[in-house]
């Protein structure tokens, strides 16, 4: 089985440059490497020559200016010349053992999206952390950062270990930090819609969920999430959620800016869009109990409930 890795990136060097010794290190070798530079101004093309000559083949597109990372993704998709595609991001280190791990799931689940655990290091990305990385990879003890887990990954993760495969919402584990789906499903759902800025990876799962493809959730295929800053998050996810409604009138869409803000936790969405697991869910969210709100995508913590 063969397979195709897809890493957009902006203005990321560093962090790229730590993505790809990541691939390098993998034990498992046959897959291509396909790279979208979405208008950069950094030193990207550089790193980029320097990998070209390590992992092979590689295959580069570079864009004059930015497309957005779903028209991006669309580009590299229309570069794949393998049977599965495996999403990267350009800020993400996948466990030595990732790729193999990914491989062997997709011959079990041949009509799922894969999806793996996302940890967040919260490290930065000085030379200091930069060699820590490099020195942690190369023993294959990335473990160490086992520590926290994303916000949304946090909270649907643990759902789904709950409510059992077949929770109806765990299309919300479809991000593409750390994701691999066979490529004949990405061209039946026509790849991701471009004009989302934000959660094009989260819209494209719910189209392929409700097309009847399956999630498929496994905790030991790792990555590792190389935290940083976001910028004008709050002005660009209000105009992602504007179109996410405008698109699909679903309860779930319609009601996805409240969750992801944390304006309403976990149980109060499942019973809102009447999909709760039990017609009794106990919730402690109000109560300083297991918060099982998001709180993703917002500098304004001034939407959550007490």
């Amino acid at each position: 089985m063969t397979i195709s890795l897809i890493i957009t990136t902006k203005n990321k060097a560093n962090y790229l440059d730590l993505t790809l010794y990541g691939l390098q290190r993998q034990s498992y070798k046959n897959f291509e490497t396909i790279i979208v530079n979405d208008g950069s101004s950094d030193e990207t093309d550089e790193v980029v020559a320097k990998w070209s000559k390590i992992l092979y083949p590689l295959k580069y597109i570079r864009n004059t200016s930015s497309i957005g990372a779903g028209n991006a993704r669309n580009i590299a998709l229309d570069k794949v010349s393998r049977d599965y595609v495996l999403f990267l991001d350009d800020d993400r280190l996948l466990d030595l053992n990732g790729v193999k791990e990914h491989v062997l799931a997709n011959r079990d689940n041949t009509t799922s999206f894969i999806c793996g655990n996302r940890w967040e290091t919260y490290s930065g990305i000085t030379q200091k952390s930069r060699d820590i990385f490099y020195s942690l990879m190369d023993k294959g003890e990335l473990s160490r950062y086992r520590r926290h887990i994303e916000p949304m990954p946090r909270v649907m993760s643990k759902a789904y270990r709950e409510r059992g495969h077949s929770w109806s919402l765990k299309w919300f584990l479809i991000l593409t930090g750390n994701l691999s789906v066979p490529m004949s499903i990405l061209e039946k759902v026509n790849g991701f819609d471009g004009s989302l800025e934000r959660l094009e990876d989260l819209e494209m799962g719910y189209r392929a969920f409700n097309l009847g493809y399956d999630v498929r959730f496994i905790d030991r295929i790792e990555s590792y999430h190389l935290a940083h800053s976001r910028y004008n998050y709050d002005k660009v996810m209000a105009g992602v959620y504007s179109k996410l409604k405008f698109k699909h009138s679903s309860l779930q869409i319609q009601l996805l800016e409240p969750f992801l803000t944390g304006a309403i936790c976990l149980h109060e969405y499942e019973y809102l869009v009447n999909l709760q697991h039990e017609k009794e869910m106990k919730c402690n969210c109000h109560k300083g109990g297991d918060c099982e709100r998001i709180l993703y995508f917002t500098n304004n913590s001034t939407n959550k409930r007490k």
